[in-house]
């Protein structure tokens, strides 16, 4: 199981001040649709990975599964959970 932190994707500033709250909105809309990305590319990358071992037989990418390249590729914003 991919589990990603949210709060470390999304960290905000304490206060803004009125004026810039508008401005504060937008850039949270704008991290948040590349935080989705980020995520939906840790998922592919994951999904592919887990296909290439499991039906190609590729030991290369069992290794990659059972390594921490993707949480590392991810700047430790993942967490795997192997059984």
């Amino acid at each position: 199981m991919i589990s990603v932190s949210f709060e470390k994707l999304s960290a905000q500033p304490q206060r803004l001040s009125d004026s810039a709250v508008s401005l504060k909105r937008r850039m949270t809309l704008l991290q948040r649709r590349g935080d989705a990305l980020a995520v939906f590319d840790y998922v592919k990358i994951a999904s592919i990975a887990f296909w290439d071992a499991y039906l190609k037989n590729d030991r290369t990418a069992k290794a990659y599964l059972k390594s921490n390249s993707l949480v590392s590729y991810s700047n430790n914003l993942l967490s795997i959970d192997r059984k």
